[in-house]
């Protein structure tokens, strides 16, 4: 979708955000909005799902989500602004490079603590309109690397028993690993003082719960019966 400033700069190659929001329908009939779009990719030792939600529940108001095949995430605000046509080299799935042209940037902020398990603060992604018609997102890992992730197709139904068990299973497996994470660094802690004042299981479960709850508003009954199957230790 081709944009234009007031100064009549045209952005031909800008993403339009409001591409990001989608109605979907809920297994009790319910409609609801969603704010965010999903990104995959099949490169190795990288982050695998990057979720971007232009309303999210921070400062900025706009976040930037990561996940391992592990399991492993973590979470940094964005800021999102149209700029001059820029011209990349990215890598897709499949290791090889093309050139793209895009006028939309994704900026990574810094947290409030500071943490950057990943390192990617101040580091830059780009937003843009793939070949197969949905959005593609590029981000740098390193001095010389943009990583193209591409758009998952959101659930329109969530009716699907397939596609419910696979996300079922997914959001378990995620608060799962939260909580033997935790059970694993109390296990390595010597002074019993220490052991008591650091954050339990139970607490890192339910932590990781609501993280999802808000990248995933659409699963929230889901990702609470998950969560509850993890503390019941089934």
């Amino acid at each position: 979708m081709t944009e234009s400033s007031e100064e009549g700069e045209v952005f031909p190659y800008a993403v339009t955000l409001d591409d990001f929001i989608q109605e979907i329908t809920l297994s009790n009939g319910d409609k609801k909005v969603i704010y965010h779009l999903d990104f995959s990719t099949k490169q190795e030792n990288l982050p695998t799902t990057i979720v971007l939600n232009i309303k999210d529940n921070n400062d900025l108001g706009q976040a930037i989500y990561l996940t391992s095949s592990e399991g492993e995430s973590a979470f940094y605000p964005i800021s999102i602004k149209t700029i001059p046509t820029k011209k990349l080299t990215i890598v897709g799935d499949d290791g090889s490079e093309r050139a793209v042209a895009v006028n939309t940037r994704v900026k990574i902020e810094a947290t409030h603590d500071n943490a950057d398990s990943m390192a990617l603060i101040g580091k830059e992604g780009y937003l843009f309109y793939n070949d197969q018609g949905t959005i593609s997102f590029a981000l740098a890992f390193d001095k010389h690397h943009l990583i193209e992730y591409v758009q998952i197709e959101q659930r329109k139904n969530d009716t699907e028993q397939t596609k419910d068990n696979t996300e079922e299973d997914s959001y378990y497996q995620s608060i799962l690993l939260a909580w033997e994470k935790q059970q694993e660094y109390i296990d390595s802690i010597d002074d019993p003082k220490v052991k008591q004042s650091v954050q339990t299981p139970h607490a890192a479960a339910v932590m990781e719960a609501t993280r999802l709850e808000i990248i995933y508003p659409e699963d929230v009954e889901v990702i609470k019966e998950s969560l509850q199957k993890v503390l019941a230790g089934e």
